[in-house]
């Protein structure tokens, strides 16, 4: 009954197997795989399910520890993890990290070269980028503004410091990019004047001695110069102006000045009249008079109230007063203004308001009352100037009671009396 080659022996009331090596169980059914131990160079077996694993000592590999380890010890150091290849140990280095055991600091990894350019190791602190072309600088940092040729029209560029260029354009261009047209050439100055091209296609011209216009085409009228008395001449176009000495005015600086010494008073400014006549004296605000010599009686306190204007003549003030206000410095209200009086009334200011003279017929404060018409000789009154008719019982039926100075029968006539 004994399995796998077992011997049985047999017992007083049964049996018994003796396995071969390698089995166990009552009739040797069991495989023992770790008997004998098939685990090499010490290594240690353990029975796995219907099979064996081996825990192999440091050193060795394989499923029977079979193969000595290459990667034992770590040849790779702290930087590098060892991989058996072909039966040798390689390392695979950490970023940033180089040589057959990862002891070389790797200064090329990350890529330090900017734009693609090739880093190039030299021994352990040292690395030299080889930039690509059209880049510049320690680590390729720096475009060479050329590289896209920015200048037009059949331009040259020509690189400067840092990331600046400059363009030498061909003739007839100019500008930072030869893209404006060179007025200066052909150049629009005459008389050999020199043309120098300015921003936005413009040009000016530079002319020679004797020449002067945008165009160098009009002749100097200020050479000679024209202007006496060392006087300054400007030109103005194909005209000029001469910029006189203080003492001297005119067209030329040919007379002697009205001004010089100044005899305007109080910082008065003095021109000459044109005529050679004389001068005029522009005064400062505070005075007046053709010398400046009087003070201005309305600056700096206005004597005029309520918004009234002042007026003087060095000696007196007058007020010119706004609509509504009257009196000498237009300090009383004019209650008349606007004329409150109705019906033709005459208005008459006073000082606490105003009185209205009514027409005949009208009454009231403001002439707004009217008087009811009534028969008689005296309705209306015959009187003339101001006379007082009374009713009487004659012919006509009134008498006229005459102002001073008049007399007749209607007080039309006036009366004057010749003392001798």
């Amino acid at each position: 009954p004994c399995e796998n080659n077992g011997l049985c022996i047999e017992t007083q009331d049964n049996y018994r197997c003796h396995c071969k090596l390698g089995y166990k169980g009552f009739n040797c059914e069991e495989h023992e795989y770790c008997r004998p131990n098939p685990c090499k160079s010490g290594g240690v077996c353990l029975p796995d399910n219907d099979t064996y694993m081996c825990t192999c000592p440091p050193g060795y590999k394989g499923k029977q520890c079979e193969s000595k380890n290459p990667c034992y010890p770590n040849p790779c150091s702290s930087n590098g993890h060892c991989k058996v290849t072909d039966g040798h140990w390689v390392c695979e280095c950490e970023l940033g990290y180089k040589g057959d055991s990862c002891h070389i600091k790797d200064l090329c990894k990350p890529n330090p070269c900017h734009h693609h350019g090739d880093c190039i190791q030299h021994g352990p602190d040292f690395f030299e980028c080889d930039c690509k072309e059209g880049y510049s600088g320690n680590t390729c940092q720096n475009v060479d503004p050329c590289l896209s040729n920015p200048c037009l029209y059949g331009g040259t560029c020509e690189r400067r410091e840092k990331n600046d260029f400059r363009c030498f354009c061909a003739e007839g261009r100019m500008g930072q990019f030869c893209d404006v047209r060179d007025p200066c050439s052909p150049s629009p100055c005459h008389n050999s004047g020199m043309c120098f091209g300015l921003d936005k296609g413009d040009y000016k011209c530079q002319c020679r001695s004797g020449f002067v216009g945008p165009l160098c085409d009009m002749i100097d009228p200020c050479l000679p110069s024209p202007c006496r008395n060392n006087g300054t001449c400007v030109n103005i176009g194909a005209s000029y102006k001469c910029n006189c000495p203080p003492e001297f005015y005119g067209k030329h600086c040919e007379a002697l000045s009205k001004c010089t010494p100044n005899p305007c008073k109080n910082d008065g400014t003095c021109r000459d009249i044109s005529t050679g006549r004389g001068f005029v004296c522009y005064c400062s605000i505070a005075y007046l008079g053709p010398n400046c010599d009087r003070k201005n009686l309305c600056h700096p306190d206005n004597p005029c109230k309520n918004g009234g204007t002042c007026k003087t003549d060095g000696s007196t003030v007058a007020c010119h007063c706004k609509e509504g206000y009257l009196g000498s410095h237009c300090e009383q209200m004019n209650f008349c203004y606007g004329n409150p009086c109705k019906n033709k009334g005459t208005c008459t200011p006073k000082l606490d308001g105003y009185e209205c003279d009514c027409p005949e017929g009208f009454y009231g404060k403001n002439c707004d009352g009217k008087r009811l018409r009534r028969c008689g000789p005296c309705i209306p009154s015959p009187c003339k100037n101001g006379g007082l008719c009374a009713e009487v019982k004659s012919k006509d039926g009134f008498i006229c009671i005459c102002k001073e100075g008049y007399l007749g029968k209607t007080c039309d006539s006036e009366f004057i009396i010749n003392i001798q």
